[in-house]
């Protein structure tokens, strides 16, 4: 193979019939998002870079000295900046919901590709821990009907490490706390607090991971301020809806952790399905101007992952036909959900090419054949 036609890494050429899987589950989630409300909408794959942004992005320098543009990495922002302008003065809370491609300058570990489809929906303008409830629900009802199963979502909250400050920290570097904290290697980072009370503060942080419903305890421990008690309030009263309503879903918590996007601003949460590579869907609160404007809470879901994830069956009948098939008898067989293969050749091979094209019928004489596999 010519070297020049090659992709690179994290790019790929998806062909049928995962492209086709990937459709249909694209169009069940965004039937439910429609069924409760979320309105579509559709933002460009370009817009003007802000050197304020996530940096893992593709930047387009124009020729000229023009503002430089840049490929969006994500679609939540995007409907952020929509809500706060084509939208703002629409009542609140305002349900919008997307679907669309996001490309990404460097993969991850756990997700190495750099482009895939999102999935979302976000309810903005609703600051109350029940918009962080629909949004779970709608979630967890989405996934579940493309046939995912085993569900676990991770709760975090970036609002505990900030309660760390550089004057907690003996040599003042908050980066270097959080490299040692991330790598979970406890000692190094308590070594490095310098206020014993946020020593034990972090102690109770570390302990309180883990499964939800065995921590609770743990986490009223941290309730050390008004804000953090009310965000700790939050995330129990939201568990306890979603819990009552989804109860097999493995409920999990690590507000030493802060995986998802840097916009979130309070409760963010990502699900993964078991022996699955890569979160199927990640979300959470956020402001729609970044560190400022309304409140927002969202998700999104990376449907190469759901693809893979599903347990979902899609049953397809193909029926191969005789060209000159009246449209008539094309619309009934339509009607009965057929998808239809015309045959070019005379009728007398049409069975055999049925088979050849791994169809599961095939029709002659205006009467429907099953194919039957050996």
């Amino acid at each position: 193979m010519n070297n020049k036609n090659l992709l690179p890494p994290g790019f790929r050429d998806d062909l049928s019939p995962i492209t086709e899987t990937e459709h249909i589950f694209t169009n069940k989630i965004i039937s439910i998002f429609n069924s409760n409300g979320y309105q579509i909408v559709k933002p460009p794959l370009i817009e003007f870079f802000n050197d304020k942004e996530d940096k893992n992005i593709f930047v387009i320098i124009n020729e000229g000295g023009e503002k430089k543009l840049k490929i969006r990495n994500d679609i939540t922002m995007q409907v952020a900046r929509i809500a706060s302008s084509r939208f703002k003065y629409k009542p609140r809370p305002l349900r919008l919901c997307y679907y669309g491609e996001v490309v990404r300058q460097e993969g991850s570990t756990l997700r190495p590709e750099r482009q895939f489809l999102q999935v979302g929906a976000e309810c903005i303008g609703e600051k109350k821990y029940l918009a962080d409830a629909e949004i779970l629900i709608l979630a967890f009802k989405s996934l579940q009907s493309v046939g995912i199963k085993n569900i676990s979502v991770d709760f975090s909250n970036s609002i505990f490490l900030n309660n760390i400050t550089d004057r907690d920290l003996k040599n003042g570097n908050k980066k270097e706390f959080l490299k040692y904290l991330q790598r979970k290697d406890i000692s190094k980072t308590l070594s490095l607090l310098k206020n014993s009370k946020k020593i034990n503060f972090i102690k109770d942080l570390i302990e309180s991971t883990g499964n939800l419903s065995k921590n609770i305890k743990l986490l009223n421990k941290l309730k050390i301020n008004k804000k953090l008690s009310d965000e700790i309030s939050n995330i129990l009263k939201v568990y306890e809806i979603v819990k009552n309503k989804f109860d097999k879903i493995i409920y999990n918590i690590d507000l030493t952790e802060n995986r998802n996007h840097s916009y979130h601003t309070g409760l963010n949460f990502t699900l993964f399905a078991k022996n699955v590579r890569g979160e199927i869907a990640s979300g959470g609160k956020y402001l729609t101007k970044s560190y400022e404007g309304e409140s927002g809470t969202g998700f999104t879901c990376y449907m190469d992952t759901i693809v893979r994830a599903s347990s979902l069956e899609l049953e397809k009948k193909i029926i191969m036909v005789p060209f000159k098939t009246s449209d008539k008898i094309l619309r009934e067989l339509n009607k009965k959900n057929y998808i239809i293969q015309r045959c070019f050749d005379p009728n007398s091979k049409l069975k055999n090419i049925a088979m050849k094209r791994n169809c599961t019928h095939f029709l002659l004489n205006r009467k429907i054949h099953k194919i039957k596999n050996d």
